[in-house]
């Protein structure tokens, strides 16, 4: 950027150079002899020579002309490259605060406020992509002043030297905006952050809100939030335009003192006064851009602290790649080893020295009231998260020794929450494994009981979804979840709460289909349910309860050594117990 600043700024000087030597012709009536000897004739006259070309007015204007043509064409490539240039840093910004934040451990991302991040990747980002405006117009600016200034310089010395003293004294004014611009980005940051955190907590309890009919409440809120945002904008942008009204009249002021100095004090020539104030002239849009440039910078620079700050946060929140050990497949069996966690607000462990072996090819439901650790016990199968002690083995390997890109590989897990995109049937289970065929995808279908009823869609594996999944019913969307979750052949199946959303039918049907898997394929599946269908059907039952396995073995087993458990038997079998 300066390099191309620098060429258009050479070719604007050169044409602007050109009013001396024409004004010189015309003084002298277009007689050579005429002209005065100076160092600027003798090198056009050597020149002219080179090329054997005659010296006329006409040939002098060509050139003055040319060379705006190319300072304007010079300018159109720089802006172009300024826009790319920014573009290119704002999408490498964007794409690496994502990939991070992706890639950080689960307990990180815990930690970090949705609305935070969406407020950095659009509000800030954007105001952030001012600033790197406003300080490539500084950089560009600067090459522009020392250039004219030069061309000032010879025009008279004097005076240039004149005009550096003044200028700055003519824009003190200035700088009591400037410092409270500084203040006032801040405050648009910390109004952008609010507002944005509010909106995006607000989005996902829509049905809460209208069933609670908290419409005006959550309304004005919000109400109050934007304007709070709309006013501290608007502090800013007033001060932007406060400043660039003020710029021009306080540098013309000091371009007519200059003017009467020049006259009256100095006696410059009128080719030297002309060229002087040609170059001013032109100066003045570029005083312009350094005081936005700089004001932009201030008034953007909580956004890029902002933007800087997330970036090293999540720069250290990058989640290891785990062992070197490759998982394939489970054999044997999994087992927890006095295996303890804290949630690092909680205020006691949430598993608190689980002893736990489940064999592999078998179904285990963990059952337990809310609160029991059974959503933490699972975030330790694939390793979302470490035990602070004790252990997880894998057929006898430590968990910490296995690559976790290769367990995870090897665990599959459907959520209680369906996650379906605007995709079609067959993108969504190829998430499950990405260089899955249509064979692959059809097979999975067919395995996780989805095969009648995608066949009877329009477009069979490839009907799209719609957004969430809305062309389907919830046992679909289950369904085609749980094909994603067989796709990719794993060895351990995790399931949360897969029967919740279900009737009783829906349920049996789900259950049989389980157990159909099972007998397919060596499958270890992992349950965690509050309804008691799913635990008739399990080879194993594990009762956790305040982080501790109360009980554990078959149904019979469970029943009589956890009162809990005991307690739940005796309540519908369609009634959710917490």
């Amino acid at each position: 950027m300066l390099v191309l600043s620098l060429v258009t700024t050479i070719a604007e000087g050169a044409g602007l150079a050109m009013v001396v030597p024409i004004y010189d012709f015309i003084a002298a009536g277009g007689e050579v002899a005429l002209l005065p000897d100076t160092t600027y004739w003798r090198a056009i006259f050597y020149g002219l020579r080179s090329v054997d070309v005659e010296l006329n007015l006409a040939l002098l204007l060509a050139a003055a002309f040319s060379a705006l043509v190319l300072r304007q064409a010079l300018s159109y490539v720089r802006q172009m490259a300024l826009v790319q240039a920014r573009e290119v840093v704002v999408k490498a910004v964007r794409d690496r605060i994502f990939s991070a934040f992706i890639y950080a451990s689960l307990s990180e991302q815990e930690r970090i406020r949705p609305g935070d991040l969406i407020n950095i990747l659009t509000n800030e980002l954007t105001r952030f992509n001012a600033s790197l405006a406003g300080f490539v117009s500084l950089a560009n600016a600067g090459v522009m002043l020392l250039l004219y200034s030069t061309l000032l310089f010879f025009s008279s010395w004097l005076l240039t030297l004149v005009a550096f003293a003044v200028v700055p004294l003519s824009l003190v004014p200035l700088r009591q905006i400037q410092s409270r611009t500084s203040s006032a980005g801040a405050v648009a940051t910390q109004e952008n952050r609010a507002a944005t955190e509010f909106l995006v907590e607000r989005i996902a309890p829509a049905r809460f809100i209208r069933l609670s009919r908290r419409e005006p409440v959550e309304t004005s809120r919000m109400e109050a939030l934007t304007s709070r945002q709309k006013d501290a904008v608007m502090a800013v942008e007033r001060l932007m335009i406060l400043n660039s009204v003020m710029v021009e009249p306080l540098i013309l002021g000091m371009v007519f003192a200059l003017i009467y100095l020049s006259i009256v004090v100095l006696a410059l020539p009128i080719a030297s006064l002309a060229i002087f104030l040609l170059v001013v002239i032109r100066l003045l849009p570029i005083a312009k851009d350094v005081v936005k440039g700089r004001q932009l910078m201030l008034s953007c620079g909580a956004s890029t602290l902002a933007l800087l700050q997330m970036l090293d946060r999540l720069g250290e929140m990058r989640e290891g790649s785990g062992g070197t050990v490759t998982f394939t497949e489970l054999q044997n069996s999994v087992c927890f080893k006095a295996t303890r966690f804290r949630h690092s607000m909680a205020a006691r462990d949430t598993l608190d020295g689980i002893d736990l072996e489940i064999s592999a090819g078998t179904i285990v439901a963990i059952v337990g009231p809310s609160g029991a650790g059974k959503s933490t016990l699972f975030d330790l199968l694939p390793a979302l998260r470490y035990p602070d002690s004790g252990d997880i083995l894998f057929d006898g390997g430590s968990i910490r020794c296995f690559d976790i890109e290769s367990l995870r590989q090897g665990i599959a897990f459907v959520p209680q929450q369906i996650q379906l995109y605007d995709s079609t049937i067959a993108d969504h289970v190829r998430l499950g494994r990405a260089d899955a065929t249509d064979q692959d995808v059809e097979e999975a279908i067919s395995l996780a009981g989805a095969r009648s009823f995608v066949a009877e869609l329009p477009e069979g594996i490839h009907t799209r979804l719609g957004q969430g999944g809305g062309k389907l019913s919830v046992g679909q969307r289950q369904r085609i979840d749980l094909a994603r979750a067989l796709v990719g052949k794993s060895s351990i199946l995790l399931l949360d709460e897969p029967t919740s959303a279900l009737d009783v039918n829906g349920e049996i049907a789900l259950l049989d289909t389980l157990l159909n898997i099972r007998s397919k394929r060596r499958l270890t599946i992992i349950m965690i349910t509050h309804r008691l269908p799913p635990v008739e059907y399990a080879d194993h039952v594990v009762v956790l309860r305040a982080g501790r396995v109360e009980a554990s073995g078959s149904l019979e087993e469970v029943s009589r050594s956890s009162s809990w458990f005991s307690k739940a038997l005796s309540i519908s079998p369609g009634v959710q117990v917490n």
